[in-house]
Formats: structure tokens, C-alpha cells, sequence
């Protein structure tokens, strides 16, 4: 398989992959809402936010 072939095969599954995880948050956050919420719903984004930045932190130690 020629590198060009691999490359756009792997760029269709990153956009698949990333617009499936739109779908999914679209549809998952007002359950989370009602589930957990106003205010402990804003406390799960915050921590999903800073658990984004402490991986990208991680990039420059290993």
C-alpha cells in the first residue's frame, strides 16, 4: 500500500472517529445534566478540561 493511500485511510478514521465523538457528546450531555446536575455537571466538564492539559503536559516528559 502506497504511504498516500495509508495517509488519507488514516485521515478518514481520525475525522470518523472525531465526528463520532461529537455525536456522542451532543447526545450524552443533557442526560449527564439531568443525571448529575447544574453545578456538579460544570465540575465534571472543569475536571474534564484540566484532565485534557495534564496530558498534554505529559507529551514533553516521556
Amino acid at each position: 500500500m502506497s504511504e498516500s493511500r495509508i495517509y488519507a485511510r488514516n485521515l478518514a478514521a481520525n475525522w470518523t472517529a472525531h465526528g463520532a465523538n461529537m455525536v456522542v457528546l451532543f447526545f450524552l450531555s443533557p442526560f449527564i445534566v439531568h443525571t448529575l446536575g447544574k453545578v456538579e455537571y460544570g465540575i465534571w466538564g472543569l475536571l474534564s478540561v484540566l484532565t485534557g492539559y495534564m496530558g498534554i503536559f505529559d507529551l514533553g516528559i516521556r
